[in-house]
């Protein structure tokens, strides 16, 4: 009351001057409150880390910026790896290391994000410009490049013409990559292998498979095993289980009904020249005709009393990596196929490895570098009789392929 009286004997210019500096103090107030204070806190934090540095503290930083990617908390990255789609984390994990152990695990509490495509990559320019400022990614191809080639690469996404100047063929395009087994999964899997953490290299694959498979159960692996020779090389032997519900099967499109045994006999138009197991006229096999041009063929292994039978090894005339063809009759509506596929994938350290390029190459002239008998990669693998290592069926199997089949 007395301060509401004093300044009501006050005069109109003393009124004016009193209310302005009232107003000035709450105006400084506040610029210390919100820009002052929240500057100085840094430098205050530093320093009293400086004073008394705690346990586990981070080394300290250089003058340069650091990219965000090396910045982001592991709660953060569990997050990108969930909603990527797989190619798009094989490719993340060519650039960083901190996405190894990330992208094979589990799906996290942290909920799953819906992007479109023009958003996904978005993301993964960003990332991928901060964690290698030297690397690309592609959209043409879905693969690395260094950043010369990176209007090339642009351009040919731009005018939707799915092809990249990268790769040793013209036809190649961004489809095929998706369906074979990526360079980033070679890393993956032979630094797991190394680690001998199993159970991580388990859930990646079962994470891989979950993500690539439909509805219809089209095909999803069973078994993943990496070997790394004492050369170095990386040999993988992978089986793939494709269930058959026939009467599901009988009118579906032939883009959802494929064998990928290798790029060279891979996706909807099984090249049937390069395989001598399968003898038919048409180009692209329904997973039906598959399973009849098993059964009607000569090698055939088959017990009249066994549901299970099986084709004789073959290998691919064009990359390292040979493979086998097993069926099984469950009954008179439902059947299956397992393919069982055994690659050698080179060093697994970089993308010159001549093995390794000839698992992307369309080109079929150039065999020199792999001239091995049918069987060597199989025992280099360490893999004795095959017949010990068909697919038992289990009752986990037939859940989750009922479940997806219906």
């Amino acid at each position: 009351m007395a301060y509401w009286s004093q300044s009501s004997q006050l005069g109109p210019s003393k009124k004016i001057l009193s209310a302005l500096l009232i107003y000035v103090k709450l105006f400084l107030a506040f610029v210390f409150a919100k820009i002052v204070y929240p500057c100085l806190r840094p430098f205050r934090s530093s320093q009293a880390s400086a004073d008394t540095p705690a346990e586990g503290s981070l080394p300290e930083q250089s003058n340069e910026p650091a990219p965000i990617a090396t910045q982001l908390p592991i709660e953060v990255w569990q997050r990108i790896a969930d909603h990527l789609a797989v190619e798009d984390a094989v490719c993340l994990s060519l650039c960083t290391k901190n996405l190894y152990d990330l992208v094979g695990k589990k799906k996290t509490v942290l909920g799953r994000l819906i992007f479109d495509d023009e958003a996904r990559m978005s993301l993964l320019r960003i990332l991928h410009r901060d964690m290698n400022p030297t690397l690309m990614l592609c959209e043409a191809c879905i693969f690395i490049h260094p950043v010369p080639q990176r209007e090339e690469g642009y351009e040919c996404y731009r005018s939707k013409k799915r092809k990249c100047k990268q790769v040793d063929d013209s036809e190649s395009s961004g489809t095929w990559f998706q369906k074979c087994f990526g360079f980033g999964d070679v890393q993956v899997a032979a630094e797991l292998y190394r680690r001998g953490d199993q159970t991580a290299l388990e859930e990646y694959l079962q994470q891989l498979s979950a993500q690539q498979c439909n509805r219809f159960g089209q095909n999803f692996v069973i078994d993943f095993r990496v070997k790394v020779a004492p050369n170095g090389r990386v040999y993988i032997r992978k089986q793939e289980w494709y269930p058959l519900l026939n009467q599901q099967w009988i009118n579906m499109p032939t883009e959802s009904s494929s064998l990928d045994v290798c790029i060279h006999m891979a996706g909807h138009t099984f090249r049937l020249e390069h395989a001598a197991d399968i003898d038919t006229a048409e180009k692209s096999i329904r997973h039906l005709k598959v399973l009849q041009c098993l059964r009607s063929q000569p090698g055939l292994s088959l017990n009249e009393q066994s549901t299970w039978g099986h084709l004789p090894l073959r290998r691919c005339k064009y990359c390292p990596t040979e493979y086998r063809l097993d069926f099984g009759v469950l009954s008179e509506t439902e059947s299956t196929i397992v393919l069982t596929k055994w690659m050698c994938l080179g060093e697994g350290k970089t993308r010159a490895d001549d093995l390794w390029i000839a698992h992307f190459s369309h080109k079929y002239g150039n065999t020199a570098t792999y001239q091995w008998e049918q069987g060597a990669i199989l025992e280099a693998f360490g893999d004795g009789e095959i017949e010990q290592y068909r697919p038992e069926w289990s009752e986990d199997l037939e859940k989750v392929w009922k479940k997806r089949s219906s």
